[in-house]
């Protein structure tokens, strides 16, 4: 008797601990692809329709040939988006030969980028949340 009431009163721990988890953090990704044969950067903006290239050249990202990346946030991108200034997400692709060639500023007042990609929501969800370059 003094075991199936120590069985009982365990399965009762077991179980209402069980529903104490801690949730996981949820990753919102945009994939980065790089589908060419050279090793380029990137830099991200909320800031649109302020097409200009940010300032802050410590938030730029690598990729390497051939391969993909990605852009997160904690947010889903719809709220991310909605919060933003136009709506719309800005993906400013670079050579690094051009990285390497020039100063920063030099690169921001020249507009010195390969490509440059601006996406809404609907975008990102017609895109399948990926932004490739080229």
């Amino acid at each position: 008797m003094k075991n199936t009431l120590i069985s009982i009163c365990i399965f009762i721990l077991i179980c209402s601990f069980s529903n104490c988890r801690i949730p996981a953090e949820t990753v919102f990704r945009i994939k980065v692809e790089n589908n060419t044969a050279a090793n380029i950067c990137y830099i991200v903006s909320l800031n649109y329709p302020d097409t200009s290239i940010p300032a802050d050249k410590t938030q730029l990202h690598g990729l390497g040939a051939h391969v993909y990346g990605s852009y997160d946030s904690n947010e889903d991108w719809s709220k991310v988006l909605g919060n933003s200034k136009g709506g719309k997400i800005s993906f400013f692709f670079f050579n690094n030969d051009t990285l390497g060639a020039y100063d920063w500023s030099i690169i921001m007042n020249g507009y010195k980028i390969m490509k440059r990609q601006d996406f809404s929501i609907e975008d990102l969800n017609a895109n399948d949340f990926t932004a490739a370059y080229p």
